[in-house]
């Protein structure tokens, strides 16, 4: 069973969502105004309510937690930026391009990795955030970033992923693997297995010590690419899949059976993230202009959808029959300033809220 438990109404696309404490989420949100692209971060309640909001002048990719009650923000202008309660505050440096990802080691060291449309990838340490570091790591852009233990995981446009290596802060190919099409995200859900979607409307499993792996298995039963790919913090053997058909597929990694499909959103699902504290809640943002929490109940192999089976027979899809307004509104990179200097150090660091401090 599934149920619906919160839906947040919003105005605005949703890009990013990250969890917080007491059922709360962070949304990542951009509107096209004109020609140009706004961002704006959304503190919801658990309630349905909207406690706290952030405008930010360009539009916004990814987003998340510093771990400190603050948040870190991926921004078409190439520009990360600080969320925090006393305002928006850009981090020095920046891409050439849009910054596309952004990930927070999780251990104590306070480094902060972000990937962008430059083919660059970018590491800030946030007690030393003035002497940030910037390697090339693709011949394409990069479209998603995370930590793996003491590396970091990329997919790219140049169709393929990369380990890096960041001891002693230099940069260093563990892994690269080329997999003959776009990657879209990428995820691990421990050092062994990586898990990725592609532009072929795939999701395939590799094992990450190998540097020409075949697939571990291939998920092909998607009729529009996967975007973000979250592995549960509860459960490593089980991932939630945001795609384009608009649906959230929660994946099982040890084989890539289908658990379940969820289809409650109109447009893209572009944020997905699960709950810290409840197992088999979930957290949904959408290009519809809405988020919703979903609580899964128990995992059973899911039966082919309706929508698949209209796919089958030949039959038009919900974004064939909607508007194209949402599939030509790419947000697209923006010139903006980088600051020269970030000061001898960062900042007194602020809550954006206590309630929505990240578990």
């Amino acid at each position: 069973m599934v149920e619906i438990a919160v839906r947040w109404q919003l105005n605005r696309h949703v890009d990013a969502v990250v969890a917080a404490k007491m059922g709360n989420v962070v949304a990542a949100t951009s509107s096209l105004n004109g020609s140009d692209w706004d961002g704006q971060v959304l503190g919801l309640t658990s309630d349905g309510t909207t406690e706290a909001d952030f405008l930010v002048e360009c539009g916004i990719s990814d987003l998340c937690s510093s771990g400190e009650g603050h948040f870190i923000a991926a921004c078409d202008d190439g520009l990360i930026r600080v969320i925090h309660k006393e305002g928006v505050l850009p981090l020095p440096g920046g891409h050439n391009d849009c910054a596309t990802s952004i990930a927070m080691a999780s251990g104590r060291e306070k480094l902060v990795v972000s990937g962008g449309m430059d083919a660059t990838v970018m590491l800030w340490d946030l007690d030393t955030p003035d002497r940030p570091s910037k390697f090339e790591c693709h011949s394409d852009g990069i479209n998603s970033i995370e930590w793996m233990g003491s590396s970091i995981l990329t997919s790219s446009s140049d169709g393929s992923y990369a380990i890096w290596d960041l001891r002693d802060r230099k940069i260093k190919p563990q892994v690269k693997v080329n997999v003959g099409a776009i990657v879209y995200a990428a995820t691990s859900e421990n050092s062994d297995k990586v898990v990725l979607s592609t532009e072929h409307c795939d999701i395939l499993a590799y094992d990450s010590r190998m540097t020409q792996p075949e697939p571990l298995w291939t998920l092909t039963k998607l009729t529009a690419p996967a975007r973000r790919l979250k592995t549960s913090p509860h459960d490593s053997s089980i991932l939630a899949a945001g795609t384009d058909e608009p649906s959230t597929v929660i994946v099982d990694t040890t084989d890539g059976g289908i658990k379940k499909e969820l289809y409650h959103h109109k447009d893209f699902v572009r944020g997905v993230a699960w709950n810290p504290e409840t197992p088999r809640v979930l957290y949904c943002g959408s290009w519809d202009k809405t988020v919703s929490m979903v609580k899964l109940g128990p995992y059973h192999p899911a039966k082919l959808s309706l929508y698949h089976e209209i796919q089958q027979r030949g039959g038009a899809s919900p974004r064939d029959r909607r508007s194209n307004l949402a599939a030509t509104l790419t947000p697209a990179g923006q010139p903006g300033r980088r600051p020269d200097s970030y000061g001898s150090r960062m900042p007194e660091a602020y809550a954006l809220n206590a309630t929505f401090e990240h578990g």
